[in-house]
């Protein structure tokens, strides 16, 4: 399959378009209603729409459970760790992790086989080493997870990103806070929106507009 979407004849090469990473809430960037808008002018303007999926909060999840349990034992008396399944644990969630990713990987590879698909960060490992950076791992929500992974996109090829959420989504807002800053400071191209089921008015498709112009203008890192 990878091979016939390769054979496609493309206007240019994946590597020499300019690409968005879409993050924030997983609910409303999961669903094709409330980003096409977004999708649909970032398209016009010829970049490359690469929305998070929903493994990256599959890696997450599996990343905090391994997390927690550390935590829970260290905290744990002395002798009650040499009570504890503390190493059984351990090592079946690592076997469990290293599974998930193998298989991530050869997904990944199998979309870059087609130079097609862009393929965004998925290491949780690595992703989550930046989390200090914005906020804590202790807090678990898309506030710690969006934010490193944007700044992991950033560092890996990417252009721009888009930050998305249900209107008033306090976890949207958060991720814009924290995250938004650190981009300006770089001058990275960074876009937060809002999506309550209605047409976007015109200030926020001349918004869009600005965002697509800087992502254009913008010349990526070249990936790690």
């Amino acid at each position: 399959m990878a091979l016939k979407l390769k054979a496609l004849p493309k206007q240019r090469p994946v590597k020499d378009i300019r690409k968005v990473l879409v993050v924030g809430e997983i609910f409303v960037r999961r669903d094709e209603y409330s980003v096409s808008t977004l999708v649909d002018h970032l398209t016009e303007w010829g970049i490359l729409v690469k929305i998070s999926g929903l493994s990256e909060w599959i890696h997450y999840l599996d990343y905090m459970r391994k997390f927690n349990l550390k935590n829970e034992f260290a905290k744990k008396p002395l002798w009650r760790r040499t009570l504890s399944n503390y190493g059984l644990k351990l090592g079946l969630l690592n076997a469990e992790f290293a599974w998930k990713h193998r298989v991530q990987h050869r997904i990944d590879d199998m979309f870059a086989l087609s130079e097609i698909f862009p393929v965004g960060p998925s290491d949780m490992r690595s992703i989550m080493r930046r989390a200090h950076e914005f906020a804590s791992e202790h807090f678990e929500t898309e506030a710690t997870l969006s934010p490193a992974v944007a700044a992991e996109a950033m560092e890996s090829g990417f252009s721009g990103i888009a930050i998305i959420s249900p209107f008033a989504c306090l976890p949207g807002r958060l991720i814009e806070a924290v995250y938004k800053p650190w981009a300006m400071a770089r001058n990275f191209p960074v876009i937060a929106l809002e999506n309550d089921g209605n047409v976007y008015p015109p200030n926020i498709i001349s918004k869009i507009n600005i965002f697509s112009l800087n992502v254009s203008s913008f010349t990526p890192k070249t990936g790690k």
